[in-house]
């Protein structure tokens, strides 16, 4: 199915791809409207995020627990292995995974973020994560991959499985359901984005209602106050510009 997509794509007007550079795929969940969907895209297109381009390889109707996405995408693991290790005329291929962060840690058999260690690409502890590099133990610096995640993930289960002592084994408490190389995992910078600025919103808005509450208390006369006044406008200005920034950023990640 993949090579006839890719062979089929080499001649459609406005396609990029071409054997040269090997053939790329994005291979993602997402969850919405009720019901779970993985989905296969070629990547070096002009337009991979195209409908035409989008080929619907799983779907069901339940929420995406641990549970659910074991039972669904376990089946999975070999050919992706297969994918992987496969060539496209004589050229390499390589699978890149998308979705959110939640998707993403229970793929590869973390407990989430919420755990002593949360990151998907290192064994930084949560603690440390605002520290640099050169001020964090050893451990701490050292990447994940599909060994580290296997090794980590038969100790816990070598120690009984207890998810009390997750923490012992890195938060490695599943196993890994799509193996796709964690160094192709693409970091979801839209909702990162969407939560930094979620962030700063609150924020604003805080501040906006102490403001509001400040005047209140003086009375009317303290509208007429030009640095109230003034600040009050500049925060204002600057909750709108945040709002024209994200919605660009999202319709460019469209």
């Amino acid at each position: 199915m993949y090579s006839t997509r890719v062979a089929a794509l080499r001649g459609t007007r406005g396609s990029s791809h071409s054997p040269r550079s090997g053939s790329s795929c994005k291979l993602g969940g997402d969850h919405g409207g009720g019901s779970f969907k993985l989905s296969l895209q070629i990547a070096n297109t002009n337009h991979p995020n195209a409908l035409n381009n989008t080929i619907p390889i799983c779907m069901f109707n339940e929420k995406d627990s641990p549970a659910n996405l074991h039972t669904a995408l376990g089946r999975y693991a070999t050919q992706i292995k297969e994918l992987q290790e496969s060539t496209w005329q004589g050229k390499s291929m390589r699978i890149f995974l998308f979705g959110d962060y939640e998707f993403q840690t229970v793929n590869y058999g973390l407990s989430g973020s919420a755990g002593v260690r949360p990151c998907l690409h290192c064994h930084c502890q949560k603690r440390d994560m605002a520290t640099t590099q050169d001020n964090r133990p050893a451990d701490d610096k050292q990447p994940r991959t599909l060994a580290t995640l296997e090794q980590d993930y038969a100790g816990f289960t070598t120690a009984g499985g207890q998810l009390s002592k997750a923490k012992q084994h890195r938060n490695v408490i599943r196993p890994v359901l799509l193996p796709v190389d964690v160094d192709n995992v693409i970091i979801p910078v839209l909702h990162l984005d969407l939560g930094i600025y979620t962030w700063m919103f609150e924020a604003l808005m805080k501040d906006l209602q102490e403001l509001d509450r400040k005047l209140a208390a003086q009375g009317t006369a303290a509208t007429t106050d030009p640095t109230t006044f003034e600040k009050l406008c500049k925060l204002r200005e600057q909750i709108a510009i945040n709002n024209a920034t994200v919605q660009q950023h999202a319709i460019e990640q469209q």
